[in-house]
């Protein structure tokens, strides 16, 4: 019967993770592949779905710098997985045109 209890508990765990938002850094970028910071201890899957998000910087009009980000037009999925790191590639082969280190990939 407590077996069955921890069961449920890590299903209902993994489920409510599962709703969260994840957000990793890119720490490496090679051709259409993608190195996220985050990986199974985290919660993802193979075939999980990123969008990418690109830095910028910009300055307001008093004159003080800001950092942000672009919205990419590159989704990636998860091919392999890591304790802490997920490995992406582009669905289609294209290949990155301003994706950088540093960068987010975000799951919704």
């Amino acid at each position: 019967m407590v077996e069955n209890i921890l069961d449920k508990v890590i299903k209902d765990i993994d489920e409510n993770i599962m709703c969260e938002p994840s957000r990793g850094k890119i720490i490496k970028v090679e051709g259409n592949q993608v190195t996220i910071n985050i990986g199974r201890d985290h919660g993802l899957k193979i075939g999980d779905e990123f969008s990418l998000l690109h830095l910028t910087n910009f300055t307001s009009n008093s004159g003080k710098a800001y950092a942000g980000y672009n919205l990419s037009p590159y989704k990636v999925k998860v091919t392999k997985l890591s304790r802490q790191t997920a490995t992406a590639i582009t669905p289609d082969g294209r290949l990155f045109g301003n994706i950088q280190v540093e960068d987010l990939a975000v799951r919704y």
